[in-house]
């Protein structure tokens, strides 16, 4: 999340802003102030993994900088998305085009009207298959033949296909931005590097989700990247080499996103540098006290310059 002087409704990562009454409408940057809010995109699931509803702010307690501060405002219900889809076209992919462009047109169906998406493919290079716009607009069928317009070929070039992406989602119509990457393999391109792409992530405000085509053991590949990505932004990795279940994996990611809370917290920090990182954690409970699991960025990033 980025931490900035002015309000934002809520994203994947988390926002600072005026605190207490403040309005919804931007103002300008400053980072002088005593006091600020802090807006935090947070995914709590049971131990089955299935994600929990009707909780309060009773139910969470947030942690900054290792001691706890008092949670501002609690709220849930589904939302627009501004999505990324970003897919392999590498040569290793030549096989799995029709499935996947299959899978890829089930997910358009399952976008609501409001909804915002776009679609990068990259092989050793970064194309823009498919550029922003709302679902609302006519695009059945566009989707499909724009993928179809170029075979899979070349290289791997994650890591500048990531930085592509978020770059774009700057100036996504929602809040809540995503990221979602299909590959088979590990980066063997890019001219970014892993450290590159993990920033753009922090400072575009995106969850980052995965489905990586393959088992975790299997050679050429790269989980624990994939992995990391999703874990630094309060995202997931998924590995399934089937394809036959790959439509199913975007259904589960889609619904996941839509039921995520948004906290707020005040920040007392007096200070705020352009370019720190603070460090922050969730933890959730049920009525019964119980923990639950608790999915969200791992710290928050100063943007701007200090004034």
């Amino acid at each position: 999340m980025i931490a900035r002087r002015h309000l934002l409704a809520f994203s994947g990562c988390g926002w600072i802003g005026k605190s207490l009454g403040a309005p919804l409408a931007p103002q300008a940057p400053s980072f002088r102030s005593t006091v600020n809010l802090v807006l935090l995109d947070v995914l709590v699931t049971d131990s089955a993994g299935h994600p929990v509803a009707g909780l309060d702010r009773a139910n969470f307690r947030i942690k900054e900088r290792n001691r706890f501060v008092p949670i501002d405002r609690v709220s849930t219900g589904a939302t627009n998305l501004s999505v990324g889809l970003v897919l392999d076209y590498s040569r290793s992919m030549i096989h799995s085009q029709a499935r996947v462009v299959q899978a890829v047109e089930q997910l358009r169906t399952r976008l609501s009207p409001t909804d915002e998406a776009f679609i990068l493919t990259f092989n050793e290079r970064v194309t823009k298959a498919v550029p922003p716009a709302l679902m609302s607009a006519n695009v059945a069928g566009r989707w499909s033949s724009q993928l179809y317009k170029t075979r899979p070929d070349g290289q791997t070039a994650l890591y500048d296909a990531i930085v592509q992406a978020a770059s774009t989602l700057h100036s996504a119509t929602h809040p809540r931005r995503a990221i979602l990457v299909l590959s088979d393999g590990k980066d063997t391109a890019s001219q970014a590097t892993r450290a590159d792409a993990d920033r753009a992530l922090l400072e575009s405000n995106t969850l980052f989700y995965a489905v990586g085509l393959f088992a975790p053991g299997d050679l050429d590949t790269d989980p624990g990247t994939l992995s990391s990505f999703a874990h630094h932004t309060g995202g997931r990795a998924i590995f399934e080499p089937r394809l036959e279940f790959l439509a199913t994996e975007f259904d589960r990611i889609l619904a996941e996103l839509r039921s995520r809370y948004v906290l707020g917290f005040l920040t007392s920090e007096p200070t705020a540098v352009a370019g720190e990182t603070r460090r922050v954690h969730v933890y959730a409970t049920d009525a019964q006290g119980r923990s639950l699991r608790v999915r969200t960025r791992e710290s928050f990033f100063i943007a701007g310059e200090a004034k």
